[in-house]
This record gives structure tokens, C-alpha cells and sequence, in this order.
């Protein structure tokens, strides 16, 4: 036993396996991590949080069925453009129990119950911002998408002000050291307070509709490896990455730096005289090796040019 969270037990197998899952996540995309012991304690944040949130989800009478769960597997097979058998095989080959995957979705969609109940108790939403919202996703009609990474240095919800200050302070030793080159998967997961945490903060792909406003105002525009923050919320301090970006349109702008010869056709000079001078400077140019410059300062009649 290592933990108890009011009736539940956090046990030492069930941190070992979190660490176990992070560490061969990490394997499979070389990436570095942090010390075991800002593993552990990461793992240990992760599991009396979960605990809490299902306890939450029982006193609130949220019960996932069968059907439920059997309809939410179906549509991440969908998303995956796999079929259900083919991604119950690909969870088996990866070493991992079935059944123990349902069990650990069902409780996702549990969790993801009571934080959706939390909110609609906590927020009360006017329908002009209901109208303010609509009018704001009409105009974004971009596909674009970002991928962001998340660090979050919370901040107590009772925190003096000597206390915010101490906190911000270490948001921006965050961000000198990921401004300076460190890892921002392995700062993440040492000393992120962020529900991604352990993922290394990557909250996946999200269009600006879909990031939290705080979030959205600043990133719009931003490009892939910029870094944004610290962003004050009733959390903490929040250091966001641009991991990826897509669906951004791009045009590519050619320069050229041009010269050229002007030849005037006049009563005295045809213009089968000018083309055949012409001509004749092209093949002087290609063949024979003459200076273009020279040849515009001794021909060309433009006053800029030949000068």
C-alpha cells in the first residue's frame, strides 16, 4: 500500500504500472525522461487525481454500460478506419489484457463525465455568448490545426500573493529553460501539474475552436517550435509549445533579380533590325561568353538600366 484516498487504496502495483506504460511509450519514440523519482511522483499526482474523479463518478450515480462502452470502442475503430476485431488485436499484441483496456476506457469515459457535470454546474452562459461563439466559429473557416504541448505550474486556488509571485517565477525558469534547449517532453513529465503530464504535455491536434480561449487568442498564426507564455488562469501559469502544425495554407513567393537590354525601333531602326540585335546579344551571352552588363551599358537604351 502506498497511498489512501479517502476509501480507496493506491497500491505500489498500480504506480509501477504507470511508470512501466510511460517508460515504454518512451522507448518507442527514444525519447529521454526524467529521473524515476519525478516519475514516481508524477504517476502517484496521476492515480489519487483518477481516484478522486471516480469516487466523484459514484457519488454522482455515472454508470457506463456495456452498450456504452461497446459503442465508444466502435468509434475509435472507426476514427482508426479499423475494425473492431483489428483493434482489439492491436491492443493484445502490444501485451496488454483486453478486457483491462475496456475497464480503463470505461473509466476515461466515467471521468470525462463528472468533468463535463463539474463545468455545467460551475459556468452559466448567456445566450449572447452563445451568439458571440457561433458568430466567432463562422468566421474561422481555416482547417488549420495545432498541435500543442502543455506545462502547467498550478497555483493554489487559495494562494497568497507572495505565493502566485513564487509560482510565476518558476513558470519562467521553465520557459528560459526550454528557450535555452531543453526537452520539452522531459520538462513535461518532471514537473508538469497538467492532466497530460505523463504524455509529455502533447495534448494532440485541436483547431483554435476547439483549445480553451486563454489558449486560442495567443496561438492563432503561431508557427511549429514557437513557445507561448506564461498564461494566467485560475490553474496556475500555462506554457504552451507548438508542437505541429496542419492544414496551414502556404504560398511560395519567388524573387527574381532580372537585367535586360531595351532596343527601341525608330524610323532608322527597324523592328526586324532590333529583333536581329537582339538575338545576336542572346547568342554572344550563351556562346561566345560576353558580359550581359557590358552589352546593356553600350545598347540598351533605358536611362536606369544602362547606367
Amino acid at each position: 500500500m502506498t497511498a489512501i484516498v479517502n476509501d480507496n487504496v493506491i497500491l505500489e502495483g498500480e504506480i509501477e504500472s504507470v511508470i512501466n506504460e510511460v517508460k515504454a511509450t518512451a522507448l518507442k519514440s527514444n525519447q529521454e525522461l526524467p529521473s524515476d523519482r519525478a516519475l514516481r511522483t508524477q504517476s502517484i499526482d496521476r492515480l489519487i487525481l483518477k481516484s478522486i474523479q471516480l469516487q466523484l463518478a459514484e457519488k454522482m450515480g455515472i454508470q457506463i454500460s456495456d452498450a456504452h462502452l461497446d459503442s465508444a470502442i466502435a468509434s475509435i475503430a472507426a476514427e482508426q478506419k479499423i475494425t473492431v476485431e483489428n483493434l482489439r488485436k492491436i491492443v493484445t499484441d502490444s501485451g496488454q489484457s483486453y478486457e483491462r483496456y475496456r475497464e480503463q476506457l470505461r473509466e476515461e469515459i466515467s471521468i470525462s463525465e463528472v468533468r463535463r457535470a463539474s463545468v455545467h454546474r460551475r459556468v452559466n452562459i448567456s445566450l449572447q455568448e452563445v451568439n458571440t461563439l457561433i458568430s466567432l466559429i463562422d468566421k474561422q473557416t481555416s482547417k488549420e490545426e495545432y498541435q500543442i504541448g502543455h506545462i502547467l505550474v498550478a497555483v493554489d486556488s487559495k494562494a497568497t500573493q507572495t505565493e502566485i509571485t513564487s509560482r510565476k517565477s518558476v513558470a519562467d525558469k521553465v520557459i528560459n529553460l526550454l528557450n535555452e534547449g531543453s526537452d520539452f517532453t522531459k520538462v513535461a513529465i518532471a514537473s508538469s501539474s497538467g492532466a497530460k503530464a505523463l504524455e509529455g504535455g502533447d495534448w494532440g491536434f485541436m483547431s483554435i475552436n476547439e483549445m480553451p480561449t486563454l489558449f486560442s487568442a495567443s496561438i492563432k498564426g503561431k508557427k511549429k517550435g514557437d513557445l507561448i507564455g506564461p498564461l494566467r488562469s485560475g490553474a496556475g501559469f500555462h506554457i504552451i509549445k507548438i508542437l505541429d502544425v496542419r492544414g496551414r495554407q502556404t504560398v511560395e513567393v519567388k524573387e527574381v533579380k532580372a537585367r535586360h537590354i531595351l532596343i527601341k525601333p525608330s524610323i532608322i531602326l527597324s523592328e526586324e533590325k532590333a529583333q536581329s540585335m537582339l538575338n545576336k546579344f542572346v547568342e554572344d551571352v550563351k556562346n561566345n561568353g560576353a558580359d550581359f552588363g557590358e552589352l546593356a551599358k553600350e545598347h540598351s537604351e533605358d536611362p536606369v538600366l544602362s547606367t
